[in-house]
């Protein structure tokens, strides 16, 4: 393996490496899965179609990250922090149960 050399400035390095960090999860729908099988089984597409432009197609669900979900608990529960406090570990318990963690 070769070393790869970056070109950018030490902010658009920090960008980069905290999107690679991200895990992103995508949810869909049993009805969006079912068309794009259906779609790719019957060959029912174009020749210039791909994998990526069959699923760019759908529209995923998005789960919210930590800061995301702390944003709604000061947005949703004004005054009280114990109960801010429960909300956010809902939040949170739910998010990850949804991604099998």
């Amino acid at each position: 393996m070769g070393d790869t050399q970056f070109n950018g400035t030490p902010e658009e390095w920090d960008a980069l490496v905290k999107k690679n960090k991200q895990k992103t999860t995508k949810l869909y729908t049993e009805e969006q899965v079912r068309k794009l099988l259906k779609k790719a089984f019957w060959q029912d597409f174009y020749e210039d179609d791909t994998e990526d432009s069959l699923i760019n197609e759908l529209t995923p669900s998005e789960l919210p990250s930590d800061e995301e979900i702390e944003e709604m608990g000061k947005d949703v529960i004004v005054y009280n922090d114990t109960k801010r406090g429960w909300f956010i570990e809902g939040l949170k318990f739910m998010r990850d149960k949804i991604l099998n963690k």
